[in-house]
């Protein structure tokens, strides 16, 4: 009898939580509170939710006021150069992932808002993970995160440089971009003041959605 083979692909997240939020300070913006838990808690909750294959935190900026991460399930990484941008972590990141990974699902920490179901069906939509292939949400026609990396690209990512994130790599390969329509509006909810984090808090928490 044949062995059956195991076609689950081994998906590393890598997010992104070391920038210094200058519009939030003097508080640290991923330790704020949304219903009650620190918005990055409720950012790794989604991502250890979804059952991924490893989930990697990278911070930076003021990294000791974030000791409530759980220490299980997560490989926390510190980005000594976070204060060159965003790209800067993504390396740091990659620098971490399993010698086994088929792909890299990039988030920000400060997205707490995004199903698992949503990382989930990006997952399951990654056909074939051994060709180039960049998968990312689409909220009513407005593309979000998380965005998903085949293993084609991880040498790009590693040359990133500036705080643009990713943004060059999904510009320059269009052609093999693909948009995972979703009903899930926290895939294009990030939190960057204050006044948005309430604004934001009451759209979700006051109806129960979430």
């Amino acid at each position: 009898m044949a062995q059956k083979v195991n076609t689950i692909p081994f998906v590393s997240a890598i997010i992104l939580a070391a920038g210094s939020s200058t519009r939030m300070l003097p508080h640290h913006k991923m330790a704020l509170p949304v219903d009650g838990k620190p918005m990055l808690l409720r950012t790794v909750d989604y991502a250890l939710a979804a059952e991924l294959s490893e989930v990697i935190v990278v911070l930076g900026h003021a990294a000791d006021e974030l000791n409530f991460l759980p220490d299980k399930r997560l490989q926390i990484v510190h980005n000594q150069d976070f204060h060159t941008g965003m790209a800067s972590s993504i390396r740091c990141g990659m620098q971490h992932i399993s010698a086994r990974s088929d792909a890299v699902l990039i988030a920000l920490g400060d997205m707490p808002f995004i199903e698992p179901t949503t990382v989930r069906l990006m997952c399951e939509s990654a056909q074939n993970l051994r060709i180039p292939t960049i998968l990312r949400p689409a909220y009513l026609g407005q593309a979000g995160h998380p965005v998903l990396f085949s293993q084609h690209f991880f040498a790009d990512l590693m040359l990133l440089n500036g705080d643009c994130g990713a943004l060059s790599i999904i510009q320059k390969n269009q052609s093999v971009l693909r948009e995972i329509d979703c009903d899930d509006a926290g895939v294009v909810i990030d939190i960057d003041t204050p006044e948005a984090l309430q604004r934001i808090k009451g759209r979700f928490f006051r109806n129960g959605n979430k």
